[in-house]
């Protein structure tokens, strides 16, 4: 529509705001109903669901990290690979959803990767998700996680170790 400004709001801006182009960028955890008015016809509220931050975190024991990524909102039909790649002082880790039935609805997993003979070095994992194997260039970035690595007894090269992937739950449909 040419010439029409619309009044955006939301009903919670502790959880989500809206801009005066109707963009709505999420605050906090929660709900809220974002509106439209045109004139003083408001249109019907659209339910925005702001979802808790995934945790994104790591253990460290000697010269061996484990990266966790709990709570990733995901396709309930979500099946994860850890693409491990190690470049100096940076770990880039592409969790890459396998080829498989999509589903209709959405939940939380719980998602870890185990690194071992670690050089002593600062570090820092930069985690990407790629969850459609059919358009691999379509990446989303979930954050970082720095730590140190103060020992290596053993001077080996990094190897990946265990994946782990939990069972859905919480689903959204």
């Amino acid at each position: 529509l040419t010439d029409v400004s619309f009044i955006w709001e939301s009903s919670d801006t502790n959880t989500a705001v809206v801009d005066s182009t109707g963009r709505i960028t999420g605050i906090s955890h929660g709900f809220a109903d974002v509106t439209a008015k045109y004139n003083e016809i408001t249109g019907p509220p659209c339910l925005v669901t702001v979802l808790r931050q995934d945790d994104l975190y790591v253990e460290v024991f000697d010269d061996s990290v484990t990266f966790f990524h709990d709570r990733t909102f995901r396709n309930c039909a979500f099946s994860a690979t850890m693409d491990v790649q190690i470049n100096g002082d940076t770990i880039a880790i592409y969790e890459r959803c396998g080829f498989g039935p999509m589903a209709n609805c959405y939940c939380f997993f719980d998602l870890s990767v185990t690194i071992a003979d670690l050089p002593p070095n600062e570090y820092t994992i930069e985690v990407f998700g790629v969850d459609d194997p059919y358009h691999p260039d379509d990446i989303d970035y979930y954050g970082s996680v720095e730590f140190v690595v103060e020992g290596n007894a053993n001077q080996t090269e990094p190897a990946v170790g265990s994946q782990h992937q939990s069972e859905c739950y919480t689903t959204l449909e």
